[in-house]
């Protein structure tokens, strides 16, 4: 078991042999080789301690505590004495976890995202993030693509914020655009032929792009709401809430009419569970005004059944 851990960890220090994985993994969609590439995550170079107690001492002074560490009482020069760091290794591996678990990380896209490679990078890994923010322009918001933050509704995390800041379009056609690209990238999904049949996100698949980008940019993308129930009974994530400052005109709102996506500001979409004593599942998605900021959620809740 040493040895096949230390094979993994020497293909993983290897540059070449972390992009055959990664590619290999990514072609098939799979990650069974993600132990080779996942294994070089957080061993990057690491910004200074600054706030640590122990890197405000001087460097000279660091020297001296980790001299007296590794000095007698061993007799002889032991590999025991290399513990310290050994124990280090164990809990930097046990506590980036929690780390993914309870920080909030906050993705900035002024000129667009780019996460996609790094989520997949994550591996597994991305199954224990649990709160996300995302700040870009809606204008730089990838319509067909992988890096579209509402793909991020299929991990298991308790909020996903998307703040797209000031939505603002000069003329109706640029509105309309608006409506096309953050439609298209809610229903980030194929289509569905009914209500819970098998349905893949877009990106996964070169032709679902480019009929998808075909359809946008010929303003023949006529979506259903089957599709945008199918997104979101899909959504893994607990809560998804959306918002950008429009100065009161209800562009996110339009967007959704336009389309006959939405009649309501509120949409619930109940899941039965067949056992009595099972609480009811029910969807939801909501749409709201708060002084000039617009916005949506869309998430899940439980209610206890009545019978």
């Amino acid at each position: 078991m040493d040895a096949a851990k230390s094979v993994l960890y020497s293909l993983a220090t290897n540059p070449i042999t972390r992009c055959l994985a990664y590619t290999w993994d990514k072609m098939n969609s799979t990650h069974k080789m993600e132990t080779i590439y996942k294994n070089h995550l957080f061993r990057g170079p690491i910004h200074p301690q600054q706030d640590s107690p122990l890197f405000a001492l001087p460097v000279e002074v660091r020297s001296m505590i980790y001299e007296n560490v590794f000095a007698p009482p061993y007799s002889t020069m032991s590999s025991e004495a290399l513990s310290l760091l050994a124990t280090c290794r164990l809990v930097h591996g046990e506590a980036y976890i929690k780390a993914l678990q309870t920080i909030e990380f906050h993705l900035r896209g002024d000129t667009g995202l780019n996460f996609y490679p790094k989520l997949w990078n994550l591996g597994s890994l991305q199954q224990h993030l649990r709160h996300v923010k995302v700040t870009m322009s809606i204008k730089k918001l990838d319509a067909v693509g992988g890096n579209n933050p509402f793909v991020m509704t299929m991990l298991p995390l308790d909020t996903l914020q998307i703040n797209f800041g000031v939505i603002k379009a000069q003329d109706w056609r640029a509105e309309v655009s608006i409506y096309h690209r953050l439609v298209s990238a809610v229903l980030y999904r194929s289509s569905p032929k009914a209500l819970g049949n098998t349905t893949q996100p877009i990106h996964q698949s070169l032709l679902g792009k480019r009929k998808r980008g075909m359809k946008l940019s010929t303003w023949q993308f006529f979506p259903q709401r089957k599709e945008l129930y199918d997104v979101i009974i899909r959504t893994v994530a607990k809560r998804v809430h959306v918002r950008g400052k429009d100065g009161g005109q209800d562009i996110i709102w339009s967007a959704f009419t336009h389309f006959d996506l939405a009649d309501h500001y509120i949409t619930k979409i109940r899941v039965m569970q067949p056992e009595a004593e099972v609480a009811d599942m029910f969807y939801y998605l909501m749409f709201g005004d708060e002084r000039e900021q617009t916005f949506f959620e869309m998430g899940k809740m439980v209610e206890k059944s009545k019978k």
